[in-house]
């Protein structure tokens, strides 16, 4: 009865699985009051920037 337990499991790489977690805490972090209104008021600027560069481009994109 002293079979090898680990032909029972898959083997996965562990230092895949710790970096997706690591990521996924970055990704899931909560801002501060004070950081989420800088964060909403440089995307009213970001969104505002937009919407002059496509009046003045009437939307076309040059690359």
């Amino acid at each position: 009865m002293t079979e090898d337990v680990s032909a029972k499991h898959a083997r996965f790489n562990d230092k895949k699985v710790r970096k997706t977690n690591e990521r996924g805490r970055v990704l899931t972090m909560k801002y501060g009051k004070h950081q989420m209104m800088l964060i909403k008021k440089r995307m009213g600027v970001e969104d505002w920037i937009d919407d002059k560069l496509n009046e003045l481009y009437n939307g076309d994109t040059v690359l």
